[in-house]
């Protein structure tokens, strides 16, 4: 594609560059027909009839803030090296958020932290070849900093008018980044969640301040956050609404977005399989009055091919799954390398990961349970619920939509200090 930019050449090996290489045009276009006089970066007639073609059979467009910087990198330049400065910056503002959001025991564990993190293979790979979800997860991190910070200040040893500032600021800076990630990419599951963490938060400690009468002058806090979090989620679903409603509406499957499994490492035909049994139970529905034995055996066979692609999911989300093959070559390549290598990660790091975590979220599920619902909600518990909690939804979502290890960079600080901070795996000598 030699006509297209030459983002689409120099990071041939980023997700969908193609795609976002021609949402430039559509949201060159989308910016001029608003009225702004901006000059055009499209290089020829085929890249606006290629472009053209793509978009129509994708039936969707991605979000404009990616396009953007891609246009505003072909406007300044003919290389790409601005666009890889920017990456860089990113990545640098990815492990300062993650130090900021990850409460250390002592500098050992710090320095364990981030020799996992720094040589991540998927977060080398998302800065070397740029996309949206370096991006998407540092603005990301960024709204889970603010909610740290929210939830560490005390309101009964700080002047209230300092109180006033930092409560009344902090909820807007926590909505703006969260609404301006969805204008990077349709992360609507992994942004509401944390939507949802800080309006549980305030509604359970304005019932409390309420029931306890404590200090009414702080009420008013906690119904502005409310208020601003309610208001701020429901722009969120608008906007999401309006860029991606027609997600994936381009593919024939309409069950295609959903059970997503990698062969290897799943068996071969079990994605077809899960989607025949769908589409089998979407067709008895209509008529389950005659048909209820055939629909409940059909469920039945769906939650068992559902189950074999979970398992299978937790072992493609880590990593451990390729979609094109080895080239049989007698020199040692560059992607024999990094197969080894994101394996390797995979097997050791991401994978232990999610099990540990996936065993934390039982704990504080068995905590709620055996210590009363507001066990959770004191301050020392709440944020390690929150970052158990939000990476574990996320992890199942994705792993039932598509268990790709690059959806997991957003989460990937709080999985590596579960293994870090861990103190069977932490004691292991290597």
């Amino acid at each position: 594609m030699e006509f297209l930019g030459s983002e689409s050449i120099n990071f041939n090996f980023s997700t969908d560059i193609e795609f976002y290489s021609c949402n430039i045009l559509y949201w060159q276009n989308k910016l001029i027909d608003i009225g702004l006089k901006i000059p055009s970066v499209i290089n020829n007639d085929q890249e606006v009839e290629y472009c053209k073609n793509l978009l129509l059979n994708k039936g969707f467009n991605s979000g404009p803030i990616f396009p953007l910087i891609l246009y505003l990198n072909r406007l300044m330049s003919n290389t790409n090296i601005n666009l890889r400065i920017l990456f860089i910056i990113f990545w640098g503002i990815y492990l300062f958020l993650s130090n900021q959001i990850i409460i250390f025991e002592n500098n050992k564990k710090r320095i364990f932290f981030n020799s996992l993190l720094l040589f991540a293979p998927v977060l080398i790979w998302l800065t070397i070849y740029p996309s949206t979800d370096l991006i998407f997860s540092v603005f990301w991190l960024f709204s889970l900093f603010i909610f740290k910070k929210y939830l560490r200040k005390n309101f009964y040893n700080e002047d209230i008018k300092d109180i006033k500032f930092i409560y009344f600021v902090l909820p807007i800076l926590f909505s703006s980044s969260l609404i301006f990630s969805i204008l990077i990419r349709p992360g609507i599951t992994l942004c509401i969640s944390l939507f949802f963490i800080w309006f549980f938060y305030d509604f359970y400690i304005l019932f409390f301040l309420v029931k306890k009468s404590i200090k009414r002058k702080f009420k008013s806090i906690y119904f502005y956050n409310i208020f601003v979090l309610i208001f701020s989620t429901f722009i969120l679903f608008k906007l999401h609404y309006l860029l991606y409603s027609d997600y994936g509406s381009g593919a024939i499957n309409k069950f295609h977005m959903y059970f997503y499994s990698f062969s290897p490492p799943a068996p071969i035909g079990l994605k077809q399989s899960i989607n025949s049994s769908l589409f089998s139970i979407s067709h008895l529905l209509k008529d389950s009055q005659y048909n209820l034995f055939t629909l409940i055996t059909e469920i039945i066979r769906f939650l068992i091919l559902a189950f074999n692609h979970c398992i299978y999911g937790f072992i493609s989300i880590s990593g451990l799954q390729i979609k094109s093959s080895l080239q049989t070559e007698t020199a040692i390549s560059f992607r024999y390398i990094s197969s080894l290598i994101k394996s390797f990660y995979g097997l050791f790091i991401i994978l232990p990961s999610l099990y540990i975590t996936l065993y934390n979220f039982y704990k504080y599920i068995k905590e709620i349970l055996l210590k009363k619902f507001n066990y959770i909600f004191k301050k020392e518990n709440y944020f390690n619920f929150a970052i158990t909690f939000l990476a574990m939804s996320h992890i199942m979502i994705s792993i039932i939509l598509m268990p790709h290890v690059r959806y997991l960079l957003p989460i990937l600080p709080l999985l590596v200090n579960n293994l870090s901070s861990n103190k069977k795996f932490f004691k292991l000598k290597f």
